[in-house]
């Protein structure tokens, strides 16, 4: 049974990768009952934190929201501070583009950089400090975005996800502020 969990979850990932978030919530939901059937934590951590992502991805945040936090709390319970940082993040997320509360979604993305820095994990650290750079651009303070995105491009490139997104907010940013020059040695990839 409990390979049948993950294997559950697995195809709920799959259909989510193929954005078929219809079939990849019914995995998620087939995994998350056999997880508290056999009383798996971890597996019930994964299962809402799959939940909650592709209900992101759906703009449906209040209840991207509530299983955000119940995979948070079961993380906590477990000590696992990597999938936290990621949880955090969905939360920020959701507080930042769904529910426009730029302080709520600062202070989550925050908990998530000071877990991902203890952790020493540096593109949990990166994508952390993205979240932080975008927060601060879609709340209007440009400086702030791009002095987080510019730590996050110094810390880690290797989430080409991360990356696109800090390289966008450089130029954005320094765009609103004005910074054609920053904006051309960005483009020139320096």
């Amino acid at each position: 049974p409990a390979r049948v969990r993950v294997i559950l979850g697995n195809i709920g990932s799959l259909y989510s990768g193929m954005k078929n978030y219809e079939q990849s919530e019914y995995y998620y939901k087939k995994s998350l009952a056999l997880a508290i059937e056999l009383d798996d934590t971890e597996g019930m951590a994964q299962s809402y934190s799959g939940l909650s992502s592709i209900l992101l991805k759906q703009d449906k945040y209040e209840t991207a929201l509530e299983y955000g936090f119940k995979a948070l709390e079961v993380y906590r319970k477990l000590r696992n501070p990597l999938y936290e940082t990621i949880v955090l993040n969905d939360i920020a997320y959701v507080y930042y583009k769904g529910y426009k509360n730029y302080e709520k979604a600062r202070e989550y993305a925050l908990l998530s950089l000071s877990l991902a820095e203890s952790t020493g994990y540096t593109s949990y650290i990166a994508s952390s400090l993205n979240m932080l750079s975008n927060i601060a651009y879609y709340s209007g303070e440009y400086k702030e975005s791009v002095e987080f995105a510019e730590k996050s491009f110094a810390t880690d490139t290797s989430d080409h996800n991360v990356l696109i997104n800090v390289l966008g907010n450089l130029v954005v940013g320094n765009i609103q502020l004005g910074n054609i020059v920053s904006v051309k040695t960005v483009k020139d990839g320096g």
